[in-house]
Protein backbone atom coordinates (compact mmCIF):
# COMPACT_ATOMS: atom_id res chain seq x y z
CA UNK A 1 0.00 0.00 0.00
CA UNK A 2 2.76 2.41 0.87
CA UNK A 3 4.65 1.80 -2.36
CA UNK A 4 1.45 2.58 -4.23
CA UNK A 5 0.95 5.87 -2.40
CA UNK A 6 4.59 6.83 -2.81
CA UNK A 7 4.53 6.19 -6.57
CA UNK A 8 1.31 8.16 -6.90
CA UNK A 9 3.00 11.11 -5.21
CA UNK A 10 6.00 10.83 -7.53
CA UNK A 11 3.85 10.41 -10.65
CA UNK A 12 1.93 13.55 -9.76
CA UNK A 13 5.23 15.39 -9.44
CA UNK A 14 6.33 14.02 -12.85
CA UNK A 15 3.08 15.21 -14.43
CA UNK A 16 3.52 18.63 -12.86
CA UNK A 17 7.06 18.96 -14.20
CA UNK A 18 6.20 17.64 -17.69
CA UNK A 19 3.35 20.13 -17.87
CA UNK A 20 5.76 22.92 -17.03
CA UNK A 21 8.22 21.67 -19.61
CA UNK A 22 5.60 21.96 -22.34
CA UNK A 23 4.48 25.34 -21.09
CA UNK A 24 7.96 26.80 -20.72
CA UNK A 25 11.39 26.27 -22.24
CA UNK A 26 12.83 22.80 -21.69
CA UNK A 27 15.55 22.88 -19.06
CA UNK A 28 17.93 19.91 -18.62
CA UNK A 29 17.78 20.24 -14.84
CA UNK A 30 14.10 19.16 -14.90
CA UNK A 31 15.23 15.66 -15.86
CA UNK A 32 17.83 15.67 -13.08
CA UNK A 33 15.22 16.78 -10.54
CA UNK A 34 12.82 14.01 -11.53
CA UNK A 35 15.60 11.42 -11.49
CA UNK A 36 16.78 12.52 -8.04
CA UNK A 37 13.21 12.66 -6.78
CA UNK A 38 12.48 9.08 -7.85
CA UNK A 39 15.69 7.86 -6.20
CA UNK A 40 14.77 9.74 -3.05
CA UNK A 41 11.24 8.31 -2.91
CA UNK A 42 12.55 4.74 -3.10
CA UNK A 43 14.99 5.57 -0.29
CA UNK A 44 12.10 6.94 1.78
CA UNK A 45 10.23 3.69 1.24
CA UNK A 46 13.17 1.55 2.35
CA UNK A 47 13.86 3.72 5.38
CA UNK A 48 10.35 3.71 6.77
CA UNK A 49 9.90 -0.01 6.29
CA UNK A 50 12.85 -0.38 8.69
CA UNK A 51 11.84 2.46 11.01
CA UNK A 52 9.61 0.52 13.40
CA UNK A 53 12.55 -1.37 14.89
CA UNK A 54 14.48 1.88 15.31
CA UNK A 55 11.58 3.49 17.16
CA UNK A 56 10.98 0.44 19.34
CA UNK A 57 14.68 0.40 20.29
CA UNK A 58 14.40 4.05 21.39
CA UNK A 59 11.26 3.38 23.44
CA UNK A 60 12.10 3.90 27.10
CA UNK A 61 8.75 3.97 28.87
CA UNK A 62 5.27 2.44 28.87
CA UNK A 63 3.80 5.95 28.52
CA UNK A 64 3.82 8.28 25.52
CA UNK A 65 2.97 11.94 26.05
CA UNK A 66 1.60 13.78 23.00
CA UNK A 67 2.68 17.42 23.34
CA UNK A 68 0.12 19.73 21.76
CA UNK A 69 0.31 23.51 21.55
CA UNK A 70 -2.72 24.52 23.62
CA UNK A 71 -2.45 27.46 26.01
CA UNK A 72 -2.64 25.13 29.05
CA UNK A 73 1.04 24.34 28.38
CA UNK A 74 1.79 27.71 29.98
CA UNK A 75 0.46 26.37 33.29
CA UNK A 76 2.97 23.51 33.43
CA UNK A 77 5.77 24.03 35.92
CA UNK A 78 9.30 22.64 36.33
CA UNK A 79 7.99 19.64 38.29
CA UNK A 80 5.65 18.76 35.42
CA UNK A 81 8.45 18.84 32.87
CA UNK A 82 10.60 16.74 35.18
CA UNK A 83 7.84 14.11 35.08
CA UNK A 84 7.62 14.42 31.29
CA UNK A 85 11.36 13.84 31.02
CA UNK A 86 10.85 10.46 32.70
CA UNK A 87 8.45 9.20 30.02
CA UNK A 88 8.54 9.15 26.21
CA UNK A 89 7.30 12.32 24.53
CA UNK A 90 6.34 13.37 21.01
CA UNK A 91 6.16 17.04 20.05
CA UNK A 92 3.60 18.25 17.55
CA UNK A 93 4.17 20.78 14.73
CA UNK A 94 5.11 24.00 16.58
CA UNK A 95 6.23 22.42 19.84
CA UNK A 96 9.86 23.38 19.08
CA UNK A 97 9.04 26.93 20.25
CA UNK A 98 9.16 25.46 23.75
CA UNK A 99 12.44 24.81 25.55
CA UNK A 100 11.53 21.18 26.35
CA UNK A 101 13.00 18.84 23.73
CA UNK A 102 10.91 15.67 23.12
CA UNK A 103 12.07 12.18 22.13
CA UNK A 104 10.02 12.21 18.92
CA UNK A 105 8.68 15.03 16.77
CA UNK A 106 5.77 14.92 14.31
CA UNK A 107 5.37 17.67 11.73
CA UNK A 108 3.17 18.42 8.75
CA UNK A 109 4.77 21.71 7.71
CA UNK A 110 6.23 24.84 9.20
CA UNK A 111 3.87 27.59 8.12
CA UNK A 112 5.23 30.44 6.04
CA UNK A 113 7.15 33.66 6.43
CA UNK A 114 8.10 34.41 10.04
CA UNK A 115 6.63 31.14 11.36
CA UNK A 116 8.78 29.19 8.88
CA UNK A 117 11.95 31.03 9.93
CA UNK A 118 11.19 30.69 13.65
CA UNK A 119 10.67 26.94 13.29
CA UNK A 120 14.10 26.50 11.72
CA UNK A 121 15.74 28.85 14.24
CA UNK A 122 14.36 26.91 17.18
CA UNK A 123 15.33 23.52 15.75
CA UNK A 124 18.86 24.81 15.10
CA UNK A 125 19.26 26.33 18.57
CA UNK A 126 18.15 23.32 20.61
CA UNK A 127 19.41 19.81 21.28
CA UNK A 128 17.42 17.95 18.63
CA UNK A 129 20.23 15.69 17.36
CA UNK A 130 18.82 12.62 19.14
CA UNK A 131 15.16 13.35 18.41
CA UNK A 132 13.40 11.08 15.92
CA UNK A 133 11.32 13.12 13.47
CA UNK A 134 8.16 11.90 11.75
CA UNK A 135 7.17 13.83 8.62
CA UNK A 136 3.74 13.58 6.97
CA UNK A 137 4.35 13.20 3.23
CA UNK A 138 0.75 13.94 2.29
CA UNK A 139 0.75 17.32 4.03
CA UNK A 140 4.29 18.16 2.91
CA UNK A 141 3.49 17.29 -0.69
CA UNK A 142 0.36 19.46 -0.60
CA UNK A 143 2.24 22.38 0.96
CA UNK A 144 5.54 22.17 -0.91
CA UNK A 145 4.74 20.21 -4.09
CA UNK A 146 7.99 18.23 -3.97
CA UNK A 147 9.26 16.10 -1.09
CA UNK A 148 12.77 15.99 -2.54
CA UNK A 149 12.98 19.79 -2.68
CA UNK A 150 11.57 20.01 0.85
CA UNK A 151 14.21 17.58 2.10
CA UNK A 152 16.96 19.85 0.82
CA UNK A 153 15.82 23.00 2.64
CA UNK A 154 15.45 21.60 6.14
CA UNK A 155 18.25 21.50 8.74
CA UNK A 156 20.63 18.56 8.44
CA UNK A 157 20.03 17.56 12.07
CA UNK A 158 16.39 17.01 11.06
CA UNK A 159 16.98 15.72 7.53
CA UNK A 160 19.17 12.82 8.61
CA UNK A 161 16.72 11.64 11.22
CA UNK A 162 13.28 11.75 9.56
CA UNK A 163 10.92 8.86 9.02
CA UNK A 164 8.25 9.85 6.51
CA UNK A 165 4.75 8.46 6.88
CA UNK A 166 1.71 8.89 4.66
CA UNK A 167 -1.45 10.12 6.36
CA UNK A 168 -4.66 10.65 4.44
CA UNK A 169 -7.52 12.88 5.60
CA UNK A 170 -10.61 10.90 6.55
CA UNK A 171 -13.85 12.89 6.47
CA UNK A 172 -16.67 11.81 8.77
CA UNK A 173 -19.88 13.82 8.62
CA UNK A 174 -21.32 12.83 12.01
CA UNK A 175 -20.54 10.65 15.01
CA UNK A 176 -23.11 8.06 13.86
CA UNK A 177 -20.84 7.31 10.91
CA UNK A 178 -18.01 6.21 13.19
CA UNK A 179 -18.15 2.43 12.99
CA UNK A 180 -16.12 -0.76 12.67
CA UNK A 181 -14.47 0.54 9.48
CA UNK A 182 -12.79 3.37 11.41
CA UNK A 183 -11.74 0.96 14.15
CA UNK A 184 -10.20 -1.31 11.50
CA UNK A 185 -8.35 1.57 9.83
CA UNK A 186 -6.90 2.55 13.22
CA UNK A 187 -5.74 -0.92 14.21
CA UNK A 188 -4.54 -2.42 10.91
CA UNK A 189 -1.31 -0.39 10.62
CA UNK A 190 1.66 -2.68 11.19
CA UNK A 191 4.58 -0.44 10.24
CA UNK A 192 5.48 3.12 9.36
CA UNK A 193 5.03 2.04 5.76
CA UNK A 194 1.29 1.64 6.28
CA UNK A 195 -1.36 4.25 5.53
CA UNK A 196 -2.23 6.40 8.52
CA UNK A 197 -5.47 8.39 8.62
CA UNK A 198 -6.07 11.89 9.89
CA UNK A 199 -9.49 12.77 11.28
CA UNK A 200 -9.73 16.49 12.01
CA UNK A 201 -6.17 16.95 13.16
CA UNK A 202 -2.70 15.66 13.92
CA UNK A 203 -3.67 14.19 17.29
CA UNK A 204 -5.56 11.40 15.50
CA UNK A 205 -2.36 10.42 13.66
CA UNK A 206 -0.26 10.41 16.82
CA UNK A 207 -2.78 8.21 18.59
CA UNK A 208 -2.17 5.70 15.80
CA UNK A 209 1.60 6.07 16.24
CA UNK A 210 1.28 5.46 20.00
CA UNK A 211 -0.84 2.39 19.29
CA UNK A 212 1.63 1.10 16.68
CA UNK A 213 4.53 1.45 19.12
CA UNK A 214 2.66 -0.51 21.79
CA UNK A 215 2.39 2.04 24.59
CA UNK A 216 0.23 1.06 27.56
CA UNK A 217 -0.55 4.67 28.43
CA UNK A 218 -1.02 7.74 26.23
CA UNK A 219 -1.03 11.19 27.83
CA UNK A 220 -2.42 14.26 26.08
CA UNK A 221 -0.59 17.46 27.05
CA UNK A 222 -1.74 20.82 25.72
CA UNK A 223 -4.57 19.22 23.74
CA UNK A 224 -7.12 21.77 24.93
CA UNK A 225 -9.50 22.18 21.97
CA UNK A 226 -11.88 24.39 23.95
CA UNK A 227 -10.19 27.57 22.81
CA UNK A 228 -8.15 28.83 19.87
CA UNK A 229 -5.11 29.75 21.92
CA UNK A 230 -1.60 28.39 21.36
CA UNK A 231 1.10 28.60 23.99
CA UNK A 232 3.57 29.86 21.39
CA UNK A 233 1.32 32.76 20.43
CA UNK A 234 1.27 33.81 24.06
CA UNK A 235 4.97 33.22 24.52
CA UNK A 236 8.11 35.19 23.88
CA UNK A 237 10.08 32.62 21.92
CA UNK A 238 13.44 34.23 22.69
CA UNK A 239 13.02 34.70 26.47
CA UNK A 240 10.57 31.81 27.07
CA UNK A 241 8.36 34.10 29.10
CA UNK A 242 4.63 34.57 28.94
CA UNK A 243 3.13 37.59 27.22
CA UNK A 244 -0.45 38.73 26.87
CA UNK A 245 -2.04 38.58 23.43
CA UNK A 246 -5.71 37.85 24.07
CA UNK A 247 -7.48 34.78 25.38
CA UNK A 248 -7.98 32.89 22.11
CA UNK A 249 -11.62 32.31 22.97
CA UNK A 250 -13.78 29.96 20.90
CA UNK A 251 -13.24 26.28 20.09
CA UNK A 252 -10.17 25.14 18.22
CA UNK A 253 -10.85 24.62 14.51
CA UNK A 254 -10.28 20.85 14.78
CA UNK A 255 -13.02 20.63 17.41
CA UNK A 256 -15.58 22.44 15.27
CA UNK A 257 -18.51 20.23 14.33
CA UNK A 258 -20.54 22.59 12.17
CA UNK A 259 -19.95 20.55 8.99
CA UNK A 260 -18.19 17.38 10.14
CA UNK A 261 -17.40 15.71 13.43
CA UNK A 262 -14.81 17.34 15.65
CA UNK A 263 -11.59 15.68 16.75
CA UNK A 264 -13.11 15.20 20.20
CA UNK A 265 -15.75 12.82 18.79
CA UNK A 266 -13.10 10.74 17.08
CA UNK A 267 -10.94 10.60 20.25
CA UNK A 268 -13.94 9.46 22.31
CA UNK A 269 -14.71 6.76 19.72
CA UNK A 270 -11.13 5.44 19.54
CA UNK A 271 -10.78 5.51 23.33
CA UNK A 272 -14.00 3.54 23.79
CA UNK A 273 -13.76 1.08 20.90
CA UNK A 274 -10.01 0.46 20.66
CA UNK A 275 -7.86 1.73 23.52
CA UNK A 276 -9.97 0.71 26.52
CA UNK A 277 -10.79 -2.67 24.99
CA UNK A 278 -7.06 -3.39 24.68
CA UNK A 279 -6.12 -2.08 28.13
CA UNK A 280 -4.52 1.16 26.90
CA UNK A 281 -5.11 4.14 29.16
CA UNK A 282 -5.74 7.54 27.57
CA UNK A 283 -5.31 10.42 30.01
CA UNK A 284 -5.10 14.23 30.12
CA UNK A 285 -2.56 16.48 31.81
CA UNK A 286 -5.22 19.11 32.58
CA UNK A 287 -8.92 19.43 33.26
CA UNK A 288 -8.93 22.47 30.95
CA UNK A 289 -9.60 20.38 27.89
CA UNK A 290 -12.71 19.82 25.83
CA UNK A 291 -12.01 16.10 26.26
CA UNK A 292 -12.57 16.28 30.04
CA UNK A 293 -14.36 14.62 31.86
CA UNK A 294 -15.03 11.93 29.22
CA UNK A 295 -11.26 11.41 29.23
CA UNK A 296 -9.90 11.39 32.77
CA UNK A 297 -6.80 13.21 34.02
CA UNK A 298 -3.49 11.62 34.94
CA UNK A 299 -2.94 11.84 38.74
CA UNK A 300 0.74 12.54 38.13
CA UNK A 301 -0.22 15.93 36.69
CA UNK A 302 -3.59 16.71 38.30
CA UNK A 303 -4.19 16.15 42.01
Amino acid sequence: MFMKSTLLEWLWFVYYKIRNIFIMTIYPYHIDIMKNSLTFYFKVNRDRQRALRKFLDKKNSDTLAILGSGSSVLELGPADFEKLSEIDTVGLNHWCYHSFVPDYYYFEGFGSGQEHALWFDNIYSKEYESTFFIGNTHSIFNNYGNLYRFQNVIPRKVRDNITYITSYPLIVENSQQLNSKHKELFTKIESFGGNFYSVKGSVSVLLQVGYLLGYDNILLVGVDLNDKGYFWKNWDIKTHRQKNEGDGSGRHKTASNSDYIGIQDYVFFIDSKVLKSEGINLRLATEKSLLYPEIDTDPRFVD
